[in-house]
């Protein structure tokens, strides 16, 4: 029975059907335009599409229960976000940190991950982390090279400010002192048999963009990541993380993507 208290406002609504269709049709588009560009590429490179969901915007049990389903990966920007993510049956290999504030409850987040881990074989590595500064970087690199942490990563790469942009987060790309210290930095400290990315993590509905801009600061991210992989004494950059969300109505409009 409905009753003046159950009708109480504001009330959060959520239908979990209405959460999948919409992460299905969101992925199976991005598949299509994956594979559009999967036909232009020369030299037999083959593009791999992993989705992610944002559990900084999508936090809630129900939500990742149905993003783990569908086969999104967990993108985390706190520890907080990784124990959620472990809650709802992610395993470390399937969850990705990155942002300026990962490590701010390290404390806690310390204790839980060695009782975690002290219950399992070995140590789990997070499938990937990116820095969002040189400083973070230093502060990775000698975390995984710690066989006492519990930090390990299969992949680490490092977020690029974005070009023409007045972004206050990742490397500074203007700054060609800044790029040659990160690719030193992995050079000299991150084992080889650890794969290399770079992270753009800026919406196409940022004041002034669109999707014509974002475009445009895709394709020169990748361009830029091409040189880093030199600098970090790599042949190429394994992955591109392009963060941030993308307008509603290019879920619903496939030349958004195809063009």
């Amino acid at each position: 029975m409905l009753t003046e208290e159950s009708l109480r406002t504001p009330q959060f609504l959520l239908c979990i059907e209405n959460v999948r269709n919409a992460m299905l049709k969101h992925k199976t588009l991005m598949q299509e335009a994956s594979d559009i560009v999967q036909e232009t590429c020369a030299n037999g490179t083959k593009l791999n599409l992993q989705m992610c969901l944002s559990v900084k915007t999508q936090p809630k049990h129900e939500v990742l229960l149905v993003a783990k389903e569908l086969g999104y990966i967990a993108e985390c920007i706190t520890m907080a976000e990784v124990r959620a993510s472990l809650r709802a049956g992610y395993d470390m290999q399937n969850i990705i940190l990155t942002g300026p504030g990962k490590f701010w409850d390290t404390l806690d987040s310390d204790a839980f991950m060695k009782k975690s881990f002290d219950e399992q074989d070995g140590v789990p590595s997070l499938g990937a982390i990116f820095a969002d500064s040189i400083a973070d970087l230093r502060t990775i690199l000698r975390r995984i090279k710690n066989d006492n942490d519990w930090l390990k990563a299969d992949l680490v790469g490092v977020r690029f400010q974005v070009a023409l942009s007045n972004s206050r987060f990742g490397v500074d790309v203007h700054n060609l002192g800044f790029l040659a210290a990160a690719g030193e930095l992995i050079k000299r400290h991150l084992d080889p048999s650890i794969r290399i990315g770079v992270h753009l993590h800026y919406a196409a509905t940022a004041p002034g963009t669109g999707l014509l801009k974002w475009y445009g600061l895709a394709e020169a991210n990748a361009i830029i990541g091409n040189d880093f992989a030199k600098l970090c004494g790599r042949s190429k950059i394994d992955t591109i993380d392009f963060g941030g969300g993308l307008p509603p109505h290019m879920v619903d409009n496939v030349d958004s993507v195809s063009n």
